[in-house]
């Protein structure tokens, strides 16, 4: 069983927000991780995907796991990313500590 990710990100910058396109060394992990302005209070996460041969190995952990780490250091105190209530994976995020929002799409994690 793989377990062991490395990551990397590619910026882009815009007027009002900035994304980190991140992505392992192989490419079969990825997602990109948005900053809505200068000093931002949240992160949002969106595109997760791993590819169907290392699903179930920790990567999507592990790419999360990063995310948090790069928000903290940009000073965010919490990451939001969205899920349809009846996705599968739903329940993982909530499991992992992310909690459903009043819209009842969006979900949110505390840094």
């Amino acid at each position: 069983m793989e377990t062991n990710f490395n990551f990397n990100s590619v910026p882009q910058i815009w007027d009002d927000y900035k994304v980190l396109f991140v992505f392992s060394d192989d490419g079969r992990v990825s997602c990109r991780l948005s900053f809505y302005n200068d000093t931002p209070q949240e992160a949002v996460i969106s595109d997760l995907y791993v590819h169907e041969s290392i699903r179930k190995q920790g990567g999507a952990t592990s790419i999360l796991n990063w995310c948090f780490e790069c928000a903290k250091d940009w000073g965010c105190n919490s990451v939001s990313l969205r899920s349809d209530n009846d996705d599968w994976v739903r329940e993982w995020y909530k499991r992992i500590g992310f909690e459903v929002e009043s819209s009842q799409v969006w979900l949110k994690k505390k840094l």
